[in-house]
């Protein structure tokens, strides 16, 4: 990803800031960038014209192909990525100087059907129930990489899974406990896709921890 032809960004250009990652997985990072200071990291065209579709409330959508590069915990800025989704959200934050989290994706356009777009089958669509995880052990296999969804907060970072029963649901991964235990599955098989995982919650309440565990195939 350093060597992105894209990216003006030759040995003798420095980028002019760099972006503390929330959490991130091989394409996609949340980061946080106060209201006053967006005009500097993001550029939006037709600033006026409503979107046709519902816009996230929470979030800001930031596709920074060819315009940031994920280097570990940070991203480094080169030039101002541009909005995908969240205009209106964009404009009523540019005079507050609260922090903004904004989902930002590397590889590709943001997809609003990552679903249908993977498997190629209409009945899954956008409509896979979730798997809400609880304090028992849930044995998943995953079946995608990392995509964005909508929820009543907002958009959120989510996986589509494979339970025991062999139906396709999706869970949503933005926790960093849950994160970081995905991207120790990543580090030791090299991917996540078809890898085998048990989670748990550590607790009832809503900001208890996860605990993930790789089961390794057995060949």
């Amino acid at each position: 990803m350093a060597n992105d032809p894209k990216i003006k960004a030759s040995l003798e250009l420095e980028p002019f800031f760099e972006l503390q990652v929330l959490c991130a997985a091989e394409n996609i990072a949340i980061v946080e960038i106060k209201g006053k200071e967006l005009p500097k990291f993001v550029r939006v065209k037709n600033l006026h014209i409503s979107e046709t579709e519902s816009e996230p409330q929470d979030f800001l959508v930031i596709d920074a192909s060819g315009a940031w590069l994920l280097k570990g915990k940070k991203i480094l800025c080169y030039q101002a990525a541009q909005l995908v989704y969240g205009k209106s959200i964009y404009e009523s934050m540019l005079n507050n100087n609260s922090k903004l989290k904004c989902i930002v994706i590397f590889h590709g356009k943001y997809q609003k059907n990552p679903i249908k777009k993977t498997f190629h089958v209409a009945t899954f669509g956008t409509s896979t129930s979730r798997i809400e995880i609880t304090e028992s052990w849930e044995d998943l296999k995953i079946v995608s990489e990392v995509f964005v969804i909508k929820t009543w907060r907002g958009y959120a970072p989510a996986l589509l899974v494979e339970n025991k029963s062999k139906e396709i649901k999706h869970v949503i991964v933005g926790a960093k406990s849950f994160f970081s235990g995905l991207e120790l599955v990543r580090k030791s098989s090299g991917q996540i896709v078809d890898e085998n995982i048990s989670v748990r919650k550590l607790g009832e309440a809503r900001t208890s921890l996860y605990e993930v565990i790789h089961r390794k195939s057995v060949s």
